[in-house]
């Protein structure tokens, strides 16, 4: 179930275009995954992640 959750999050994510975070598999896990590789990523941009997942999560329940 969390899994699937965490599907419909990453697409969700991804089809607002406020963020895009792709996965990672962790044995039988479906996790989220941040890639940092724009050196113009700013600490600020990090801190962004996780209020931006919450209320899409939110809207994903």
């Amino acid at each position: 179930m969390l899994n699937r959750l965490n599907r419909r999050i990453m697409y969700a994510l991804q089809e607002s275009g406020e963020l895009f975070l792709t996965q990672a598999d962790l044995g039988d896990r479906f996790a989220l995954r941040a890639c940092f590789i724009n050196y113009l990523t700013t600490a600020d941009d990090v801190r962004a992640i996780l209020p931006i997942v919450r209320r899409i999560a939110v809207g994903q329940l």
